[in-house]
């Protein structure tokens, strides 16, 4: 009879332990983390948006180095970029896009009005777009794998792996132009789905020349406004 107790309880404790086992390593189906990440961030207002490009980023001859800026929806955004034009210069640019108008901000020279001109000027507002933004492209990542999860600005976030083709990245993010797939890894928040943090690398811009991106979103749906710069 001991012997016998003793079997049962033996045998309950291996299925608890398997058990408590599958919970702690359950993951999310990618696929659905980044559907409810697509929507998600299709409802949010405002949002801030930082930047930081590997080595070998380019922009209108400049070597990027970051971006950060906010962006109030449907379509203004204020976005500064810094940039090198040499190993010992570094330089800024602003770049606001406020009720259909683009203005830009160059050092020294103060602001202009860009907007009907053909110069594409890169915006962090992009993103958010619903037809061409990541709300539109992240759904469509191919080669999912959720590689577990990891805390980000405070927030469990679910760790998605994906592949992108150059076309959607080149939609989603400006001021890239890639030459190819990209690999991409996404971080969407366990409890509002919010794409928190994500990092691509591959030919982001020119072929031949791998770099990486790092994108970081944050401060969703606070309360701010994009001001018309003081032209001359």
């Amino acid at each position: 009879m001991l012997l016998r107790r003793a079997a049962v309880l033996l045998c309950s404790t291996f299925y608890i332990l398997q058990a408590c086992s599958f919970s702690a390593g359950a993951q999310a189906d990618p696929k659905q983390v980044l559907n409810d990440a697509s929507t998600a961030l299709a409802r949010v207002k405002t949002a801030a948006v930082e930047l930081k490009f590997g080595s070998g980023a380019s922009l209108a001859g400049f070597s990027v180095v970051s971006a950060s800026g906010k962006v109030k929806l449907p379509g203004d955004s204020d976005t500064t970029i810094k940039a090198r034009q040499s190993s010992d210069s570094l330089i800024e640019l602003e770049v606001v896009t406020l009720q259909g108008h683009v203005y830009l901000k160059l050092p020294f020279l103060g602001w202009s009005d860009l907007t009907g001109q053909t110069t594409a000027i890169p915006s962090v507002g992009a993103m958010f777009d619903l037809q061409k933004g990541l709300p539109a492209v992240m759904p469509k990542g191919r080669s999912l794998s959720t590689q577990g999860s990891e805390t980000v600005d405070g927030k469990d976030c679910w760790k998605i792996a994906a592949v992108y083709t150059a076309t959607q990245v080149a939609q989603a993010i400006q001021p890239l132009s890639p030459a190819g797939d990209i690999q991409t890894t996404l971080w969407v928040g366990k409890n509002d789905h919010l794409l928190r943090k994500a990092f691509l690398r591959g030919a982001l811009f020119q072929a031949g020349k791998n770099t990486s991106l790092e994108v970081r979103l944050h401060n969703f749906n606070a309360n701010f406004d994009i001001v018309k710069p003081p032209i001359q």
